[in-house]
């Protein structure tokens, strides 16, 4: 499940999804928050686009996206197949549980 295929959200959506998020887990920080956002939107996606997404560099986007793979169990990593100093990003079957969830429970038509 991607959100790639979805209406693009209205900022009241946006701030309903980090309010649903918050209420989970109150300590979720923003960034990691938005990133995984970034990541379900996409499908599968780099670490530094991910970096790009939330205005990080490198270094910082591999740290939050690390948080959402050994912390959360959010996402996946993989090297890419054409080289292998670009890490690869997508959700894992517990993330599209999640952000579905947490799309569902803000949008009940989704």
């Amino acid at each position: 499940m991607t959100m790639a295929n979805q209406q693009p959200l209205s900022l009241r959506d946006v701030l309903d999804l980090f309010k649903a998020i918050r209420q989970d887990d109150p300590e979720f920080p923003s960034q990691q928050i938005h990133a995984l956002l970034f990541i379900a939107s996409k499908g599968e996606t780099s670490v530094q686009e991910v970096g790009e997404a939330v205005g990080f560099g490198r270094s910082a986007a591999s740290r939050i996206v690390w948080v959402l793979y050994n912390r959360h169990g959010f996402v996946k990593i993989a090297e890419d197949g054409l080289d292998r100093r670009i890490k690869r990003v997508s959700l894992t079957e517990k993330g599209k549980r999640f952000v579905h969830r947490v799309l569902t429970s803000t949008n009940p038509s989704l």
